[in-house]
């Protein structure tokens, strides 16, 4: 919104508001009355405005979805009366565009050695996960936590992370034990997500891990010998 205001003495019959939109901000549209919006093309003559009068213009647009980190509006006011003192002819405002988002990354590696023998997958042998969580926006993010899809998964503190700065990233790892339905089946898939909250909205992501469980079928023969004795 563009503000003018006279500080007189005199009238003006040009008075001529500006503003050269920055980029990030498309369809750009404006109103000197606030209920009938036009194509915004850099200035507006407001006319005459007297001694002491004052006016409105507002501007509206979409920003970028992409735009993000501190946006800048310059706006300037001239007339075709001498002005002693231009130093308040100028007015600059700047916005902290903030783009809240969190990412999450899971990886699991398989451990075999868990159950005898150690070559093979057994029930009881695990399924060790790291989650790898990163604030990725230019905004703070509160009550952060990871949430696992399988509650037979467990997580470092129950997944629960906190508070995470901008550009922080913290790694929670769990652990899975392997039943052996989950072998006969040959693979295990498993999804995670992670919530936080900025400003009372929450943001999200999950990643999803695939585990192939080799199955290797293995027969066992015991051979008993019969040992006839025949007395006589």
């Amino acid at each position: 919104m563009l503000s003018y205001y006279n500080d007189g003495p005199s009238d003006v019959t040009i008075c001529l508001v500006s503003d050269t939109i920055a980029a990030g901000l498309t369809n750009v549209t404006a109103s000197p009355c606030g209920f009938i919006y036009s194509p915004w093309l850099g200035s507006y003559d407001a006319g005459h405005v007297v001694a002491g009068g004052s006016g409105t213009i507002i501007i509206r647009g979409t920003l970028d979805e992409n735009y993000i980190g501190v946006y800048t509006n310059t706006a300037t006011v001239s007339s075709d009366v001498y002005d002693p003192d231009e130093s308040n002819n100028t007015s600059t405002i700047t916005i902290d565009v903030l783009r809240p988002s969190v990412s999450i990354t899971k990886e699991g590696t398989l451990a075999m050695d868990v159950v005898a023998p150690n070559d093979r997958l057994d029930a009881g042998d695990k399924i060790h996960y790291t989650f790898t969580v990163t604030n990725t926006g230019n905004a703070t993010l509160t009550n952060v936590a990871v949430t696992e899809y399988n509650s037979s998964v467990t997580i470092d503190n129950g997944g629960v992370i906190g508070t995470l700065a901008i550009g922080a990233t913290v790694i929670l790892t769990g652990t899975y034990t392997l039943a052996q339905a989950d072998i006969d089946a040959g693979t295990f898939t498993n999804t995670a997500s992670v919530t936080g909250n900025y400003n009372n909205k929450d943001y999200t992501d999950e990643d999803v891990d695939v585990q192939t469980l080799e199955q290797i079928p293995e027969l066992l023969v015991t051979k008993l010998s019969l040992r006839v004795v025949m007395l006589p």
